[in-house]
């Protein structure tokens, strides 16, 4: 009894394991995980951002679609400040900040547009007051196909290359397979 596999199964078997490893490297890619986690209350996405300093205060805002969540330190010590009063001017409205656990948050009535928008902070911590300024800069959103990349989709060129790379070997360990199979039929045949 033969138990080594014969030439074909190791081809097959070959191919097998070689369409497993062009593929492992389609499912996630540098810098993307199909399961990013969601940030929590006191943490920002990564959105547009601001910071402002004046007297004892620094504040620093991240924008989250129309949310504004914003950290307010001690600016000699960076020590969280609780208990301030916050009044924002964003691009003209007037909105007051609530605080959300370690940060405050201001509800926008919509998105802000891209561009720049002017950020005015009233700000009032016990005895101390200041008003701070700041520049809130905004980029265009990305064109499809780099919010498809940035969404897990696949329409990456890279992706498309390599799920071509998966089936061009596949097809090519099949023809092989196959053709070797043929060869042996007819020789037996003969």
């Amino acid at each position: 009894m033969n138990v080594l596999p014969s030439s074909a199964a190791r081809v097959r078997a070959a191919a097998v394991l070689a369409a497993l490893a062009l593929a492992s490297g389609a499912s996630a890619h540098d810098g993307h995980d199909h399961a990013d986690p969601k940030p929590a209350a006191g943490e920002s996405s990564g959105g547009p951002r601001f910071a402002a300093a004046a007297g004892p205060f620094e504040l620093v805002g991240a924008l989250e679609g129309r949310r504004l969540v914003l950290w307010l330190d001690r600016a000699d010590d960076n020590a969280p400040i609780a208990g301030a009063s916050i009044e924002l001017d964003v691009g003209g409205r007037s909105h007051a900040a609530r605080a959300e656990g370690d940060v405050y948050v201001v509800e926008l009535d919509a998105a802000p547009a891209p561009g720049v928008v002017a950020i005015a902070a009233t700000i009032v911590a016990g005895e101390d007051a200041d008003l701070l300024a700041a520049e809130l800069r905004i980029e265009a959103p990305p064109p499809a196909a780099d919010a498809a990349r940035a969404a897990g989709g696949w329409v990456l060129p890279s992706d498309a290359l390599r799920l071509a790379g998966v089936a061009a070997v596949a097809a090519l360990v099949a023809g092989l397979v196959g053709w070797r199979a043929g060869r042996r039929r007819a020789g037996a045949r003969a």
